[in-house]
């Protein structure tokens, strides 16, 4: 029936269970039987290569909050092992060597011998007819002063290639029987449950991380899953500053391309088995009673396909967490070999020299040990939209760390018309009543395509509060405005509770793997909606100012994730009404702790009293000029030109938010901004835009607002020059066929201040020679400009 699970008998196989229907999928129509992933031969001689491991640990220090010490950095043992097979019919001696270089190395075509210089590890071992041997020992090996790897917005990452060969025979003439190698990093991972939140917390190299990540499901529903997709959407979340993807478990499908773009990334990986609540004892129904928590049928080959996958995936160091199932742990007999695989036997995990992977904890099942309510009481959610206030109240979440909390995400009107003919493109109409709330009614396509109400609880519209829209346009439009918002406030409400009663959230989830219209950041044709701008604006800034809307305070507040301190900071506070009053507020200097949520007492942002709406810009600034290579680093957005800095002051952080000044028709209503539209109308402006720099690969482009009124919500896109697309058969309409897609903005749907001007960079996947740039805004006049590589205007 395409529920969740189906009728759940996909479960009685080792599968992605999701390809019967989900509430967010429809099912796939052949299950995806059959071979989904490469099939390769290789070429050996009698002696061939397996499953290598790379361990490494730091003997030194125990880390902690914020480590006191660094000697523990200094020094890092590294364990190499490595499964050999003879496949001849003699018996053989086999020299087993290893040395490691930097990826980077090995990317600019250096590398040979032992590399850098390094360690080298080697050892005999004697094998007879057909025999094998698994994990090889070849010893440990002291390395000093490693780089280290860090998440994404803490540090760089560093990688390292480690190559173990095999030669038959012990002579120095003796030719290479076979060779592999393990791409793997150095960093110190530790994780526990805090006593305070009763919550897991993950430090790497003694830095707590503060988890902000997404659920993700696999590239396509298909399974046609490519390196560059892969590559293409760990960007995207990186970029975003997402530091953590948990694999669901009704996925299945670990593609290693993935995780090796998380390392490189930045991105923590949270990977887990194939079981799911659903469909494995939690979720049986009236349509589909049977739900069976002894499933799959075959243990054993459940077992098997872990132990492999384990193998395959150990040495990353962007994997940091195991987990047996989403919602569900697995049966018993599972659960206990996957913990002696894992070598725990406590969700804290404890090592054994025959675990095939003791340096990462396993958990076994998404709301159990320290997640959600820490005991398996479905305790995730919601999935819809919200009040954005509501994120910001203490009740909102009893918990500490939140592995599913997920909203709307209705892409842009671009990826929509690529979705549905001309005559299924009608947006929801709306029945008004006269308490304000309104019933929305939806065609059966988007429901098919698993569309979710934009209305809150007690169906006042999200949508209608900007006004009602007329067409598609208008609908995606103000649907991307409340993606941005939405999720800005669920990102930045957990962050105002940082380490207090937060330790991490995850939304659900950051994309769909087919042409869904519901919880997603960036749509099936890799187009962001308004809610990856919105994630990115909280993420980017490791110090980050934020507006607090509970109970209409705009009280303010500076979220650092930054393991430094920054000493002399300022803030400005610009308000900007309808009418082009304005008025301006400064504070400071003040100093910002580091890895924590500092409230700014008596800072509020106000209203302009004579405007029905109010645009508020908050700034913040610091003198310190370690700041540029530090934390200015961090960020990608930039301001060029006024934007009302001092003289040499560096940019940490700028949010703008639009205040809404009547009072809702309901606690349970949405702010009005219906006072946006006419004022469209009568305040069209014209901004101007020109590129600074540009070549094959990126574009700056400054965006100038030199007139006395806001530019609100000023949108790039970078389209394809025509014949060169695929959608503009639909009118004069673009598709997301006629865009560069996947595309990498430093910023978008930026709001320009009077007399403000921004930079933009714009970096796409493939070659930028010949494309036309189109920008539009919600009272801006549009800028379509044809542009090719070395052009500048």
């Amino acid at each position: 029936k395409g529920g969740q699970g189906g009728d759940h008998m996909i479960a009685k196989d080792v599968t992605s269970q999701f390809v019967e229907g989900w509430d967010w999928i429809a099912p796939v129509p052949d299950r995806n039987t059959g071979l989904w992933g490469e099939v390769g031969l290789q070429v050996s001689g009698a002696a061939v290569l397996e499953d290598p491991r790379v361990r490494v640990r730091f003997p030194g220090g125990e880390g902690g909050r914020a480590t006191t010490g660094d000697d523990w950095r200094t020094l890092a043992d590294v364990d190499v092992a490595v499964s050999c097979r003879n496949l001849s019919s003699a018996s053989v001696t086999i020299e087993l060597k290893a040395f490691f270089t930097p990826k980077q190395m090995e990317a600019d075509g250096i590398g040979n011998g032992n590399g850098n210089g390094g360690p080298v590890w080697s050892k005999i071992i004697e094998l007879g007819a057909n025999e094998s041997a698994e994990e090889v020992a070849l010893g440990s090996q002291a390395v000093a002063n490693p780089s280290l790897w860090y998440p994404v917005g803490y540090g760089p990452q560093p990688l390292y290639e480690m190559h173990i060969t095999a030669q038959v025979g012990s002579s120095a003439s003796a030719a290479v029987s076979h060779q592999v190698t393990a791409s793997f990093g150095f960093r110190k991972l530790e994780s526990a449950i805090e006593p305070g939140t009763k919550s897991r917390v993950f430090r790497v190299n003694g830095v707590p991380i503060f988890v902000r990540g997404a659920n993700y499901i696999v590239p396509d529903f298909l399974l046609r899953c490519s390196e560059r997709r892969c590559r293409q959407e760990v960007r995207y979340h990186a970029a975003m500053g997402l530091n953590m993807i948990r694999l669901w478990g009704g996925a299945g499908v670990p593609y290693e391309a993935f995780y090796n773009a998380c390392d490189e990334a930045g991105v923590l990986v949270w990977s887990e088995f194939w079981i799911t609540g659903d469909c494995d004892g939690r979720g049986a129904t009236k349509d589909s009673p049977e739900s069976n928590p002894n499933w799959p049928l075959d243990h054993s080959l459940f077992l098997r396909c872990a132990g492999d996958t384990i193998r395959k995936l150990r040495n990353h160091p962007s994997l940091v967490l195991w987990c047996g199932g989403n919602e569900q742990v697995p049966c018993r007999e599972i659960d206990d070999g996957l913990r002696a695989m894992l070598g725990c036997s406590s969700d804290n995990g404890a090592g054994s020299a025959k675990a095939l992977d003791d340096t990462r904890p396993y958990v076994s099942g998404s709301l159990w040990g320290g997640f959600g309510q820490g005991a398996g009481d479905w305790s995730d959610g919601p999935y819809g939209i919200q009040l954005e206030e509501a994120f910001f109240s203490p009740d909102f979440y009893p918990y500490g760390f939140n592995p599913e909390v997920g909203s709307v995400g209705v892409p842009c009107a671009e990826s929509m018309r690529s979705m549905f003919s001309p005559d299924e493109q009608a947006p929801p109409t709306y029945e008004r009543h006269a308490d304000g709330t309104a019933t929305e009614k939806v065609s059966s396509v988007w429901n098919y395509h698993k569309y979710i109400t934009y209305n809150v609880d007690g169906n006042f519209s999200s949508i209608l509060a900007y006004g009602e829209p007329k067409d598609l346009q208008s609908f995606c439009e103000q649907a991307q405005i409340v993606n941005y918002t939405q999720y800005r406030a669920l990102l930045e409400g957990w962050g105002s509770f940082m380490w207090e009663k937060y330790t991490g959230m995850l939304i659900w989830k950051s994309q769909n793997p087919w042409t869904a219209l519901r919880g997603q950041l960036y749509d099936w044709y890799l187009n962001p909606c308004g809610s990856y701008f919105g994630c990115k604006q909280v993420l980017r800034e490791p110090v980050h100012v934020q507006m607090n809307p509970l109970n209409g305070q705009n009280s303010v507040a500076v979220v650092s994730t930054w393991p430094k301190a920054v000493e002399s900071a300022s803030l400005v506070i610009t308000c900007v009404g309808l009418d082009g009053t304005q008025h301006q507020s400064h504070y400071g200097p003040f100093a910002v702790p580091p890895l924590e949520t500092t409230q700014l007492e008596g800072v509020s942002v106000p209203r302009v009293a004579s405007s029905a709406v109010t645009f508020a810009k908050m700034e913040l600034f610091t003198l310190e000029r370690s700041a540029k290579t530090g934390l200015a680093g961090t960020s990608d957005n930039s301001s060029c030109g006024s934007s009302g800095a001092g003289g040499g002051e560096v940019l940490l952080s700028r949010n703008v938010y639009w205040l809404s000044s009547s009072s809702p028709s309901s606690p349970k209503a949405p702010p009005d901004f219906s006072p946006l539209q006419a004022w469209r109308v009568g305040n069209a402006i014209k901004i101007e835009a020109r590129i600074l720099e540009q070549d094959e690969a990126a574009l700056v482009v400054e965006l100038a607002n030199r007139t006395g009124t806001v530019a609100f919500w000023v949108e790039l896109k970078v389209v394809k020059e025509e014949g060169e697309g695929e959608g503009r058969s639909v009118g004069n309409a673009l598709c997301s066929e006629d865009l560069i897609l996947p595309i990498f903005y430093s910023e978008n749907y930026v709001t320009l201040f009077p007399q403000e001007s921004r930079c933009v960079r714009i970096e796409a996947d493939e070659s930028l020679k010949r494309f036309t740039l189109a920008i539009q805004g919600w009272n801006v006049q549009p800028i379509h400009f044809s542009c090719s590589a070395n052009t500048f205007l």
